[in-house]
Formats: C-alpha cells, structure tokens, sequence
C-alpha cells in the first residue's frame, strides 16, 4: 500500500524592512508554529527584488543566533486577472484577511491592530504583515526574550559602553528614529518625525518617574541628530550601523526607555525585564495622515506609558 504523502506544516512569514520588523515577523510566525506544531519558514522576496525599497536592507535575524530555512508565497494559478482583480475587491468589501491558493492559506494582516483572526490559523500558511502587538505573541514572551539574545560577537566599544549603562544608578535610553524618516519624502509622509515637543516632554516625565539620579543614553541612527541639545548627563551612543543588534542590547540593559515611533526602540524597551523598569513611547506611531488611516491601540503594551 502506498502511504500517503506527508501533511504540510509549514508556517512561511514574509520578512521585510529592518531589524526590529523581521523580529516582530518572526516572534508572530514563532508563536503561531509553537501553538500549532508547524514547521517556521521564512520567505525573501522583499530583499531580493530589483528596485524594491528594502533593498538596501538585510536579513539580520542570525545575529541571534536564528536560522532562516527559506519558502515561497504560493502563485495563484487558476485566475485570469481579471477573475483575481474581482476576488481582491470583494476581499475589501467582506473584510476577509486571507484566501487560499494550492491547499495554502494565504494571509495578509488586516490595518494596524490586532486581528483575533490570526489565533485561528493553521499550517500550511503564508502570513504577511507588521504584527506589531505584543498581542500576537504574548504566549511565548519569555522563549522570545531567551531567543532575542545577541548570540553575535561583540565588539570593544560595545563593551565598554554597556559597562557604563550598568555602571548608573538610572539608566534612560533616548531613541531619536531618523535616517530615511528625514531623507526620504515618501517614508517621511508616511510615518513623520518626533520633534523636540515629543522628547522635551519625555524627559520631563522621566524625570519625576525615574527614583534616583538619571543618565540618559541617547540613540540614533544619525549620529548628528541631537534631539535635546540642553539634556544634562546625557551620553550620544556611537553604534554601528553594519550591527543594530548592539545598539538594541544597550538599550535593554537601560532601566527607563523613551521611543521614537520605531519598532527597533519598542524592541529594546520590551526585551527590558528589570524590576522598576518603565516606557514613554508616542501615543502617534505615524504622522497625521497615517495616523486617520490606521489603528495602533495595540501597538503599545499595556503598561506603557503613550504622549
């Protein structure tokens, strides 16, 4: 008798973007394979496309250690485009998140916020999407955080600055997002900056929160930005920007966090577990015009603190 075929397990995430999105796909995927049984896979399609914006990034998940066995997004064979234009817009009408090609569900992560209909997925699937809510992995939080450990070599300067962050009685990182956020016309449309308003009223907040005296350790993938030039006992960390990853370990070795909109400083603020520890982030994750368009009461955990 011949045997039947092996079933389909696998759970294929489609990375993209930068650091702390691929840690946010990969913690959903995470979370769905372990309460499924599914076998974790990851598809590349977003840094391998000529012209595409992610482009310039790469695939950084193996500074923790983390192996990325790659998969496909099953084609849609079968529908002319016409029959697939007619399926997309009625997708858009009912609200349905996801579709079905070859025996594969395919999803895409409706808006912003939480969809309750990611808990009832099962392999085989194809899941696009931000998944920025600790809501979509909460079940496995603390796995996470021993994943989320740099497993990459450390350099000196590395070294000696998480030795000072230790060294303070109240460490506070200050994350000041900008790069393509200013460069870029399209992306600064899109998510806008924080400006001195945001972080002058952070750190006056943090400091009536913080029960000691404060150090505040400020990040930014620009160097030159200054978001408050008066900020007394402040330190500019000087990362590297070939290795995120030790930026982010710094920021979680702080006690206190003021974010930018930016999932890389909602990650260093998360992986935090210290007693006393607390959280400013930006109530507006985008810039007003996104901000009408989506819905991110998610996004900041519960305990956090949003201005």
């Amino acid at each position: 008798m011949q045997s039947e075929p092996p079933a389909d397990r696998s759970i294929c995430v489609a990375l993209a973007g930068g650091l702390g999105n691929q840690m946010f796909q990969f913690a959903a995927g995470y979370a769905l394979a372990r309460r499924t049984g599914g076998s974790l896979r990851f598809d590349l399609a977003q840094y391998e496309k000529p012209n595409d914006r992610d482009t310039k990034r790469n695939v950084l998940l193996s500074c923790f250690g983390i192996s990325v066995p790659t998969c496909t997004k099953p084609a849609d064979h079968g529908a002319g485009r016409l029959a697939r234009a007619w399926k997309r817009i009625g997708r858009e009408l009912t609200g349905s998140r996801s579709t079905r090609r070859g025996g594969t569900t395919v999803y895409r992560q409706p808006g912003y916020h939480f969809d309750e209909g990611f808990l009832a997925l099962s392999p085989p699937v194809h899941l696009t999407g931000f998944f920025q809510s600790e809501l979509y992995f909460a079940s496995v939080a603390d796995e996470l955080r021993d994943l989320f450990r740099i497993r990459a070599p450390q350099g000196a300067n590395f070294a000696r600055q998480l030795a000072e962050i230790e060294a303070c009685d109240f460490a506070v990182s200050i994350h000041a997002r900008r790069g393509d956020y200013v460069a870029d016309a399209i992306t600064r449309d899109y998510h806008g900056v924080l400006d001195e308003r945001y972080y002058g009223r952070a750190v006056a907040l943090a400091r009536r929160l913080c029960d000691g005296p404060a150090r505040y350790f400020v990040f930014s993938d620009e160097p030159a930005a200054k978001p408050l030039d008066g900020l007394v006992d402040a330190t500019y960390v000087t990362g590297n920007q070939e290795r995120p990853w030790e930026d982010l370990a710094l920021m979680s070795a702080c006690r206190g966090h003021v974010l930018a909109n930016s999932s890389f400083s909602w990650w260093g603020a998360w992986l935090d577990q210290k007693p006393g520890k607390w959280v400013i982030a930006p109530r507006n994750w985008f810039s007003a015009k996104t901000q009408r368009t989506l819905s991110t009461s998610d996004l900041a955990c519960p305990d956090w603190i949003t201005i």
